[in-house]
């Protein structure tokens, strides 16, 4: 078998997947009965630079997977953690909470996507208002090109 060297000026990065992970790192307050975009402030990982301004938007065509994960301070009523794809909501999951402890909820979602199109995500708290956690290793948001 033979060995293969890598040359890294000769890399072509326009061939790399698409890889972002954004984090959250002020808390924010959310008010109930209303959808609310969810700031991610910064990114620990961007590859292709396709994420900004709370918006991933893909530079290629191509299936994405996608994963929010929100977590609460206190526990909401009721929570729904949206990704919406080109400002529409595209998948959802919801949860009933009946104790004041923190609690996270996810949502992922295969999506395809053309060039151009972006994904962001909200959050809904039926009553008052609760506050996202600013811990970045449980609110932050993951895009992955996988096919």
């Amino acid at each position: 078998m033979a060995n293969t060297k890598i040359q890294s000026d000769r890399i072509d990065s326009s061939n790399r997947s698409s890889v972002i992970v954004g984090k959250s790192t002020p808390s924010q307050s959310i008010s109930g009965a209303t959808y609310t975009k969810v700031t991610f402030n910064s990114e620990t990982q961007d590859v292709r630079g396709e994420f900004s301004s709370n918006t991933f938007t893909a530079d290629e065509d191509g299936v994405y997977l996608v994963h929010s994960s929100i977590m609460w301070s206190t526990s909401p009523p009721v929570v729904i953690n949206c990704i919406y794809k080109n400002g529409s909501a595209y998948k959802r999951t919801q949860r009933s909470h009946s104790s004041s402890y923190q609690n996270s909820r996810d949502c992922t979602a295969s999506v395809s996507l053309v060039a151009g199109d972006t994904i962001e995500v909200y959050v809904y708290v039926s009553s008052g208002t609760h506050t996202v956690w600013n811990d970045p290793t449980y609110t932050y948001l993951t895009v992955t090109r996988i096919s």
